[in-house]
């Protein structure tokens, strides 16, 4: 289970997410990134879940 920070790549060794997790899901600030690179979100995640503040 991952906790603290760290960041998750695809099988082909794109990285997917950067930022905080607990219990093994995204929790804290992290940045979500889209399968070409580009960044889709960067913020706040609880449980997972990207939260708009």
């Amino acid at each position: 289970m991952l906790n603290g920070q760290g960041k998750l790549y695809t099988l082909e060794g794109i990285l997917i997410y950067d930022g905080e997790w607990k219990d093994g899901k995204r929790n804290g600030h992290g940045k979500l990134y889209k399968t070409d690179g580009t960044l889709k979100f960067e913020g706040t995640f609880k449980d997972g879940v990207e939260i708009n503040e």
